[in-house]
């Protein structure tokens, strides 16, 4: 090799010499192939070394079929079964056959339960959710003994989707986990209640009336494909979907007193206060003013007043 090549290659030769040759592959752990302490305590702290450089075998796939074996006679525990292809619970059971298990193993055994991102509420997903927590309870009830009842409630609610539905079961700080439980289940109920009504709005056939969410179309908007691009631009205050704010089924970001509970924007106080002002204030001035014809929007200025921050 010339030296004006050796020059050009120098870089290479300087980076590599620096890289960290060591591989997710050297890093597999060996099999498990005995059942005394010290050789479970080795499996479980060469493999918790794979999983976080992201090693993608699964615990059950090192267990040699003999320890399957002793684990099905002695505990009648069988460890191919679908529970265990889920490594966090594999270690887990292998962590308590030779002592308890602590809060932080059961804290991540219930962690890994939550339910993936969602926008929208879906019942028949959060009822899922609550069945795998419950059989986890059920299938450890030491972990009511270890974990602060608190921190069981935080770590039930911080696996619900959607956010804000999670953000509004955290914004009670409860401590009980029935409490918890039932706070979800009420919340639930609410939206149900907001659904079926928002269902029946849209299947009710009364042409003489609008739907309240439609706001009145401009004596400018005369076709009809301008009057359905006219509709597409409603935005909701509250949540900025396209729907009118009184339908909206997200909690209230408005400048609600701090002490009060989670609610729909059209059960806001401070929207509810301002409506009953400016109705007094209307009947004040209806003994003095002339009679007048007043066109009712569907969509106030009361309504979208500045009660309702923008979300950002």
């Amino acid at each position: 090799m010339s030296s004006k090549e050796l020059n050009k290659s120098q870089p290479l030769i300087e980076g590599l010499s620096r890289l960290d040759l060591t591989s997710v592959s050297q890093l597999r752990p060996n099999a498990l192939t005995d059942c005394t302490t010290n050789e479970i305590k080795r499996f479980i702290k060469e493999y918790s070394n794979y999983a976080l450089h992201r090693g993608t075998a699964s615990a059950i796939s090192l267990v040699h079929r003999d320890v399957i074996a002793f684990y099905r006679y002695t505990y009648g525990t069988d460890l191919t079964s679908d529970k265990y292809t889920d490594s966090d619970r594999l270690i887990a059971f292998l962590k308590s056959t030779f002592g308890p298990l602590s809060s932080s193993d059961f804290l991540q055994l219930l962690s890994n339960l939550a339910m993936p991102t969602a926008s929208n509420v879906n019942k028949d997903a959060i009822n899922l959710y609550q069945l795998k927590f419950f059989a986890l309870l059920e299938e450890h009830p030491a972990i009511k003994d270890v974990i602060d009842s608190e921190a069981l409630v935080q770590t039930y609610f911080e696996g619900l989707q959607p956010v804000h539905l999670r953000l509004t079961c955290l914004k009670h700080k409860l401590k009980d986990f029935g409490a918890a439980v039932k706070l979800l289940k009420e919340q639930l109920d609410k939206w149900d209640v907001v659904s079926n009504m928002q269902l029946s709005v849209k299947c009710a056939d009364v042409p003489s009336t609008k739907p309240a969410s439609i706001l009145p179309v401009p004596s400018s908007v005369t076709t009809a494909s301008d009057q359905r691009a006219y509709h597409a631009t409603i935005v909701c205050r509250n949540c900025k979907d396209n729907h009118h704010i009184r339908d909206c089924t997200a909690e209230c970001r408005g400048y609600c007193p701090r002490n009060a509970p989670s609610h729909y924007p059209r059960d806001c106080p401070a929207y509810l206060a301002k409506r009953t002002n400016a109705k007094a204030k209307g009947k004040s001035n209806a003994q003095v003013s002339p009679p007048s014809v007043v066109i009712d929007s569907g969509a106030s200025d009361i309504y979208l007043n500045s009660s309702f921050r923008d979300s950002s």
